[in-house]
C-alpha cells in the first residue's frame, strides 16, 4: 500500500507538495532542515485534504512521484 508524506516550505518558497513515501525527495530528506517540514499520511484522498488546508501559497501533486497536478 502506498503511503504519501506532504512537504511544506517554512518559508512559502514552494508550493505545498504530495509525494509518494518511497519517492528520493522523502527517503532522502534532511531530517534537521530547518525550513521544510514533512507530514506522513495513507491514502492520497487525506493528503490532498491536509495539503488544502496548509496551503498557504498553492499546492500540487509532485511531478517526480505523481502526474504534478495542481490541487
Amino acid at each position: 500500500m502506498s503511503r504519501f508524506a506532504i512537504m511544506v516550505d517554512k518559508v512559502d518558497a514552494d508550493p505545498v507538495t504530495i509525494h509518494k513515501d518511497s519517492c528520493s525527495y522523502y527517503t532522502d530528506r534532511k531530517p534537521d532542515a530547518t525550513t521544510t517540514v514533512w507530514c506522513q499520511v495513507d491514502t492520497l484522498e487525506d493528503a490532498e485534504e491536509l495539503a488544502r488546508r496548509l496551503d498557504r501559497n498553492g499546492a500540487k501533486r509532485a511531478a517526480c512521484c505523481l502526474d504534478g497536478g495542481v490541487l
